[in-house]
């Protein structure tokens, strides 16, 4: 797939969304200033508390502490599942098309 996989037409395989260029999304000299003044560090790990506030919002919930964001659906599903099984339970998975 490593090979292959950006001369396709259709990649059915794909788990995102069709990338775009950073000219797209900075079309002022204020976002292109906004972005280069950003400090590369890692963020919170559970999710910057403004965006879990915004998300527990959407469920009546006040406690953005209730709320874990990951950073994709590995992650979350990981974190289920390491939640939900206890030991000795047997879990079955399926395998992604790129393994």
């Amino acid at each position: 797939m490593s090979e292959l996989e950006q001369q396709v037409d259709y990649c059915f395989a794909e788990s995102g969304v069709h990338p775009m260029r950073l000219d797209e999304l900075m079309d002022t000299n204020e976002k292109v200033q906004k972005l280069l003044n950003l400090e590369l560090n890692y963020p919170e790990v559970n999710g910057f508390n403004k965006l879990r506030t915004l998300i527990a919002g959407l469920y009546g919930e006040t406690d953005p502490d209730k709320v874990l964001v990951t950073v994709g659906a590995s992650e979350a599903n990981f974190v289920v599942s390491a939640v939900l099984a206890g030991s000795g339970d047997n879990i079955a998975v399926l395998v992604s098309g790129w393994n």
